[in-house]
């Protein structure tokens, strides 16, 4: 599988999603 890209900024996003709504 080469989705290893793919996986870090959809982490990145949750990451910064869940700030968001935490907030």
């Amino acid at each position: 599988m080469c989705s290893s890209e793919r996986s870090v900024s959809l982490l990145f996003f949750w990451i910064c999603f869940i700030c968001e709504v935490r907030k």
